[in-house]
């Protein structure tokens, strides 16, 4: 890869652990943040400039944001210890100016998570970390977030929950989790059962993505290398490991619009980029060098960001305080 350098950056006040973008058709559009102090950032994709900063969750960080529509889900800690909230907030007009305003919370009960996993969504199906190693499935409507199941994992055997994906696998919806052991599970979330296993041990799968055109998913964590792997008649089936220079993967984003790549958020600061289009090969083509401290999460644009070439950008959020974005391997 040619040396390159972010489109631009924005930074906020503590570490920034999740963000995704938010891409109505009537406005340039922003990218949404959480910190680890719980805050809420909101900056404009066309003048970079922070139009909202708002706290959220009093006394913990926000571990994870998914912007639906006009809404934002947001899941963090109200205190230091097990307490955590599930927040729906949405855009409301005052005075002329919209700003992202909460219209429900969760009982702080219903949604604890002491660990690092961030949840997922398909659609408004949502799979989020309970406890340490289950998974609560949601639904959301306009109003608010209703439970749907409760997937249960035995945390003496699997360890704690580490990363989960929704996402639609052979017609069906179905969830894929990443346990501290080194198991990753197809659900079948309706009647709460195990489809399927794959064993990647001593890999600790913090980062798990899947690209349902191609039935064909990216695992990264803890280990010098980064997996590729297909679900083919509800069976795992391992197409590549590639070694990586560094250990550690926090987060990736199987990029399916414009060029076909992952992006994957290293504890390195860099951004390592390999290609999809042959998931087989996981060709490796850069690392991006910004950043002075762990990456902690990536994301790309839902569509292309007509402020900036009509392109879809990477922005990526680092413990350093700051988020960069990428314009790389657009077609």
């Amino acid at each position: 890869m040619p040396s390159v350098h972010p489109v631009c950056y924005v930074s906020g006040s503590a570490p920034v652990s999740c963000l995704d973008f938010h891409q109505p058709d009537h406005s340039p559009g922003q990218i949404l943040a959480g910190d680890v102090e719980g805050r809420l950032y909101a900056w404009s994709l066309l003048s970079w400039e922070c139009q909202q900063k708002i706290r959220i969750f009093p006394a913990g960080g926000c571990t994870f944001l998914r912007c639906i529509g006009d809404q934002i889900i947001l899941q963090g800690r109200l205190t230091k210890g097990e307490n955590s909230a599930l927040v729906l907030m949405g855009l409301q007009d005052r005075e002329g100016v919209s700003n992202w305003t909460k219209i429900w919370q969760a009982d702080k009960e219903d949604y604890n998570h002491d660990g690092f996993c961030k949840g997922s969504n398909h659609g408004q199906v949502l799979a989020l970390p309970l406890g340490t190693s289950d998974i609560q499935v949601c639904i959301k409507d306009e109003a608010q977030v209703k439970k749907l199941a409760l997937l249960r994992l035995d945390s003496n055997v699997f360890g704690n929950l580490m990363s989960v994906k929704v996402s639609k696998i052979e017609d069906q919806i179905r969830i894929l989790s990443g346990s501290e052991n080194g198991c990753i599970h197809l659900w079948d979330w309706a009647d709460a059962l195990i489809l399927a296993k794959f064993e990647l041990a001593p890999m600790i799968p913090f980062a798990l993505d899947f690209d349902s055109s191609s039935a064909q998913g990216f695992i990264g964590g803890d280990q010098e290398y980064v997996v590729s792997f297909k679900i083919q008649n509800g069976n795992f089936q391992k197409l590549c490991q590639r070694e990586i220079p560094s250990k550690g993967i926090s987060h990736a984003q199987i990029r399916k619009s414009g060029g076909k790549i992952v992006v994957s958020a290293c504890w390195d600061s860099t951004i390592r980029v390999f290609s999809w289009v042959k998931p087989s090969q996981l060709k490796p083509l850069g690392a991006l060098k910004f950043h002075s401290e762990t990456i902690e999460a990536v994301q790309c644009a839902r569509k292309p960001v007509a402020s900036h070439g009509n392109k879809i950008l990477i922005a990526a959020a680092s413990k350093d305080k700051k988020i960069s974005f990428w314009d790389i391997y657009n077609e």
